[in-house]
C-alpha cells in the first residue's frame, strides 16, 4: 500500500481537493494517509509531501510562477497553473489539473493548530462550515454539505439547452500601479459587454450575471446577479441542467475554478485563449471539449453554431463527463499523482 504524509499548514480553500482525493484513496485502502499541521500560515499556495518517501510538491497558486526554492527540493512538483512552456525548462514539473471548491465527509481540515483558542483566532467562524444550517443562517455561499463532490457528478447529456455564465468585477482599491489598474478595468469592461451580449441574444436560455456589489451597481446595474443565484447547491444544480459554460481568465490570466465545475458537471464549454498556454493532465482539447472565442461577438457566434448541432453539442459534453472521471474527479487527480511519483 502506498504511504502517504502530507504535510498542511494553511487554511486555503484550494487544497481542500486535493485532500479530498487522499481522504477518498485512504478510503478506498489505496494509501495509508498521515496529515501533520505545521506552524499556521495564512496564504501558503504549495504544499509538501511524501509518497513512498518520495518527496513531492502540490503547488495551488493562481499565478503561474514556480516556488524554485521547494521545486529544488521536491523529486516531482506538481502545479495547477502550469505553463507548458516551463515543463521544456522544468523536468521535475507535471501539471496537476482544474481545481474546484469540493469535500469528502470525514476530515476536520480545521485541525491546523491543537489548541482551541489560536484555532479561532485564524480560522474563525470558517470552522462553521461543516454544519448543515449555519451557513445558510450566516448568509454564507457554500457550506460542507452543499460543496461536497458528489454533487457534481452526473451522466446526463440529454438537457434542455441553457448557457450559464457568472462572474464578478475586480477593484483595484489603493494600488497605484498602472498596470494592475487598467489590466481589472480591462476584465470589468469584458466581463460586462459579454454579460449584456448573452441577455440580449439569449433571452430565456442564459442564467447568469455579474455578483451584486457597489462596483457593479455603480457600472452596469443591468448585469447584476440575483442573490438566489448565490447559493451553491442552487448553482450547482443549475450547472447539471445546462448545456453550455463560458470562461473567462481571472487575474493574471489565471484558470477559473468555474472550469473544473463545468468539466465535473459535464457541459460543453468556451473559453479565451489565454488556456491554451496551460498543460493539463491527459487529452483535454479545443473541439473536443472546449471552444475558443476572441471577443464576446465571437462567443455569440460559437454558441449559436452548437445550438444547431446537437450532436456536437452532446459530444462535447460528453468528452468533459470522461475528462471528469479519468482525471478530475478528486480521487482520480490526486492518484494520478502518485502513479507519476511511484512509477
Amino acid at each position: 500500500m502506498t504511504i502517504v504524509v502530507f504535510n498542511l499548514n494553511t487554511n486555503q480553500w484550494h487544497f481542500w481537493q486535493i485532500l479530498s482525493g487522499f481522504l477518498l484513496l485512504q478510503e478506498q485502502k489505496q494509501v495509508t494517509l498521515t496529515i501533520n499541521y505545521g506552524a499556521y500560515q495564512k496564504y501558503n499556495t504549495v504544499a509538501e509531501a511524501t509518497i513512498n518517501q518520495i518527496p513531492v510538491a502540490y503547488d495551488i497558486n493562481d499565478a503561474a510562477v514556480i516556488n524554485e526554492e521547494i521545486y529544488s527540493r521536491v523529486q516531482f512538483y506538481f502545479k495547477r497553473m502550469c505553463l507548458k512552456a516551463d515543463l521544456d525548462t522544468h523536468p521535475k514539473l507535471h501539471p496537476l489539473g482544474f481545481n474546484y471548491l469540493c469535500y469528502t465527509k470525514g476530515w476536520d481540515f480545521f485541525k491546523i493548530n491543537h489548541r482551541l483558542l489560536p484555532l479561532f483566532k485564524k480560522v474563525s467562524l470558517q470552522r462553521f462550515r461543516y454544519l448543515p444550517w449555519v451557513p445558510e443562517f450566516l448568509g454564507w455561499e457554500d457550506s460542507i454539505p452543499s460543496s461536497n463532490y458528489k454533487i457534481f457528478e452526473t451522466d446526463n447529456i440529454d438537457r434542455q439547452f441553457l448557457i450559464q455564465y457568472s462572474t464578478r468585477l475586480w477593484r483595484w482599491g489603493n494600488t497605484k500601479n498602472p498596470v494592475w489598474i487598467a489590466e481589472r478595468k480591462r476584465l470589468n469592461g469584458e466581463r460586462i459587454e459579454l454579460v449584456r451580449l448573452l441577455k440580449n441574444n439569449f433571452k430565456g436560455m442564459y442564467f447568469g450575471g455579474i455578483q451584486n456589489g457597489s462596483l457593479v451597481l455603480e457600472m452596469a446595474p443591468d448585469v447584476v446577479l440575483d442573490k438566489k443565484a448565490y447559493d451553491k447547491k442552487s448553482y450547482v444544480n443549475n450547472l447539471k441542467k445546462s448545456t453550455i459554460g463560458i470562461v473567462t481568465p481571472g487575474l493574471e490570466d489565471s484558470i477559473a475554478w468555474k472550469f473544473g465545475e463545468y468539466v465535473a458537471t459535464g457541459m460543453a464549454i468556451l473559453c479565451t485563449p489565454e488556456f491554451l498556454k496551460y498543460a493539463l493532465p491527459g487529452e483535454f482539447r479545443e473541439i473536443k471539449n472546449f471552444l475558443i472565442f476572441n471577443s464576446p461577438e465571437e462567443c455569440v457566434e460559437k454558441i449559436c453554431s452548437l445550438q444547431k448541432s446537437k450532436f456536437a453539442l452532446q459530444q462535447m459534453m460528453q468528452a468533459n463527463i470522461d475528462y471528469y472521471k479519468k482525471y478530475l474527479k478528486p480521487d482520480k487527480l490526486v492518484g494520478n499523482t502518485i502513479d507519476i511519483a511511484t512509477k
